[in-house]
């Protein structure tokens, strides 16, 4: 199940029988505080069912991992105990993906040595964490240690929904690593600003490096 964070969380999950037995489902409970168990709906008798959950809300965005336990009895008179894995997804109101770091690996970087090289790119994916989040990408900035080595802008996806940041280093470096954050803009009200790190990767000998800086 998954929401915005600072919001309630609700789901539905389908369950059918995996063999010819019929069951009959005797209790359905939450092995965790954070999951409730809501009404429990019988589609087809003794062979599909439908469970609703939900979960309350969280003040922060993170997933928690909960387990749903059933008791069953099945048609040959054997009462069974099943667990099943439910995952409670808070989401920011603006996610990223990645979330953390773009990252330029030396395997990749090594291509810039080359005379007919083209630059490389990667590209952080801006959403909304659900579709009730409107909201536009207004500007993306690179720290000053960053900012020369690395270029960075704008792409609309969808307007008003989602945008790529994409990410591009031209030329060879003369040092082993570069980091620095990179801050995407918005214009949401809560929290205008997010930042990923970008790191480079320049492990070849400086002589080597005849494209570097």
């Amino acid at each position: 199940m998954r929401g915005l964070s600072g919001s309630p969380l609700a789901g539905e999950f389908t369950f059918e029988t995996g063999s010819p037995l019929t069951v009959e489902i005797l209790e359905v409970k939450s092995r965790t505080p954070n999951l409730q168990i809501g009404e429990l709906t019988e589609l087809e008798a003794g062979r599909k069912w439908k469970l609703a959950c939900s979960a309350k809300p969280n003040s922060r965005p993170a997933v928690y991992k909960e387990k749903l336990e059933m008791t069953v009895k099945t048609s040959d008179g054997e009462d069974r105990t099943l667990s099943f894995n439910v995952a409670l997804n808070h989401r920011d109101r603006i996610v990223l993906q990645p979330k953390s770091n773009v990252k330029f690996l030396d395997k990749d970087t090594r291509a810039l040595l080359a005379e007919t090289s083209r630059p490389i790119e990667r590209n952080i994916l801006v959403t909304g964490g659900d579709q009730s989040v409107d909201f536009r990408v207004l500007d993306v900035r690179l720290d000053a240690g960053i900012s020369g080595i690395f270029n960075a802008e704008i792409v609309p996806v969808r307007e008003g929904k989602s945008y790529k940041v994409k990410v591009t280093l031209s030329s060879y470096q003369n040092k082993k690593n570069v980091l620095g954050k990179l801050t995407i803009v918005t214009d949401d009200p809560l929290k205008p600003e997010r930042t990923i790190w970008v790191m480079g990767q320049f492990f070849q000998r400086r002589e080597t490096a005849q494209k570097g800086r």
